[in-house]
């Protein structure tokens, strides 16, 4: 290899850019934990979905318990 002095910067920069792209940077822990945090983007969609669906049926359930407690309140006022 040539003298890393010798070397202009761009092509070091490139180099380096192509190993850590590549995957060829650190060895089997490092490339788990690339993948780790590559998953982890998906992980965080799926469980604030999964958030938000759960408030959406609680808000639901709530508006469907005000209707009958209205109702009940309406039919005892009839009486």
């Amino acid at each position: 290899m040539d003298n890393p002095k010798e070397v202009p910067v761009a092509k070091r920069i490139m180099d380096a850019q192509y190993t850590l792209h590549g995957g060829q940077y650190g060895g089997f822990l490092i490339k788990i934990l690339y993948s780790l945090v590559g998953v982890a983007p998906n992980g965080l969609f799926i469980t604030g979905l999964i958030l938000w669906q759960q408030r959406r049926w609680a808000e639901a359930r709530r508006k469907e318990a005000r209707k009958v407690l209205n109702l009940a309140e309406q039919s005892e006022q009839l009486r």
